[in-house]
């Protein structure tokens, strides 16, 4: 092998390596944020004493969300803690008890739902229709520090239901990150022993 073919060589598996590289460090992210986005509602809800899982009202054309329910160590939760509707559902927030509010913590892009600020007591309403489908994170402002926070799931998006943490995993990155990792695993000791070929080369010639 001359040279110059050598360091084709070398070039054409360090260009492979690097692509296989870059494509596990592009899917890990992406399952990264997958995984973040998974973990949301978990994470949001992970000290409220009345979450269980995500409630399914979806085919609902509307659906009632009581404020101040019992939980928390008092009248301090609302009624689902997370629930899943369709786009374009009209969601009423019920007060069951008194001096709480619904204030916005986070929502998806675009979207411009404004909650409920005012502090209001037992017997009053407010309505909202989710159009946009994402996550809607929500607490009351005197009683967030006891746990009284909720969210409102639009549309089919994944929510996962651990609470997240450390490690990897595969059912979250998927195939094709698996496939990256596992390319560039395969290709490292292609590329060494190029290198190591063309040196050798240099070194007899």
């Amino acid at each position: 092998m001359t040279h110059s073919d050598s360091a084709v060589t070398r070039r054409s598996l360090l260009r492979a390596s690097a692509g296989a590289g870059a494509a596990a460090v592009g899917t890990s992210a992406l399952a990264g944020g997958a995984a973040a986005q998974d973990a949301g509602v978990a994470e949001w809800l992970s000290g409220v004493s009345n979450y269980d899982g995500v409630v399914d009202e979806t085919g609902s054309d509307s659906v009632t969300v009581e404020v101040g329910v019992e939980a928390n160590g008092g009248p301090y939760g609302f009624g689902p803690a997370a629930v899943r509707v369709d786009p374009g559902t009209e969601v009423t927030f019920e007060w069951v008890s008194n001096t709480h509010n619904v204030v916005v913590e986070s929502q998806p892009e675009n979207a411009d739902w404004s909650g409920e600020e005012e502090i209001n007591n037992e017997g009053y309403t407010y309505s909202a229709t989710f159009e946009t489908e994402g996550v809607y994170q929500y607490f009351c402002g005197p009683h967030r520090s006891m746990g009284m926070k909720g969210a409102v799931v639009v549309g089919d998006v994944e929510v996962g239901g651990g609470s997240g943490g450390g490690g990897i995993d595969w059912a979250e990155v998927g195939v094709l990150g698996f496939a990256g990792i596992l390319g560039l695993g395969l290709l490292s000791p292609l590329v060494s022993r190029a290198l190591g070929e063309s040196e050798r080369g240099r070194r007899h010639r």
